[in-house]
């Protein structure tokens, strides 16, 4: 179930279990979503361990499929209170406490044109305006300003951190050919 499968079985992450709350097997759950509520709206839910990265093709991933009961909003905008079936108290809750909550790539909503899910671009090759590979996009993090990728060089092993502002330092991502051209200088 790893990225490089078909979409039907690749998993991506949107969210993670914190503790549990109360004595009924109630979890903290926190939404990767924008906007956060869109992780109720998930049919089928997985919960994978903490360590797994859906930027990776690992097969010995085995994912624990789990129906989610009943949702409640908790008081933090990003967090939810969910009941598991099968998760009846504390103790069976915090078991689960920082799965991380995956879902099959094919349950994502169509983007529209210059829209990119940020797992679609974890794997890319990276290329400036005089053709210099800059490395590969190993991850992306949100700086409240804007988004950034974060590029692992080739060789050298340097690191880019490039804002993913479109038409300044993003020049056009090529998913088809898994390519991003970047207005950015190489660093050594």
């Amino acid at each position: 179930m790893g990225q490089n499968g078909s979409s039907a079985t690749r998993l991506v992450i949107v969210g993670s279990i914190g503790a549990p709350s109360g004595v009924k097997g109630w979890l903290k759950i926190n939404s990767y979503t924008e906007p956060t509520d869109n992780i109720v709206n998930f049919k089928q839910w997985f919960l994978v361990d903490s360590g797994y990265d859906d930027c990776t093709d690992n097969q010995d991933i085995v994912p624990l499929p789990v129906n989610v009961l009943s949702v409640k909003n908790c008081h933090d905008i990003n967090r939810f209170l969910v009941l598991i079936a099968g998760v009846a108290d504390r103790n069976a809750a915090s078991l689960l406490t920082n799965k991380k909550i995956a879902v099959e790539r094919q349950q994502l909503p169509e983007l529209s044109n210059g829209q990119y899910y940020w797992t679609d671009l974890i794997g890319c090759t990276v290329v400036n305006r005089v053709d210099e590979s800059l490395g590969q996009v190993k991850n992306i993090f949100n700086n409240s300003a804007n988004d950034i990728l974060v590029i692992q060089g080739d060789s050298s092993g340097y690191e880019h951190l490039v804002p993913f502002i479109m038409d300044e330092f993003v020049l056009n991502v090529d998913l088809a050919n898994q390519k991003i051209l970047v207005n950015w200088e190489r660093s050594n």
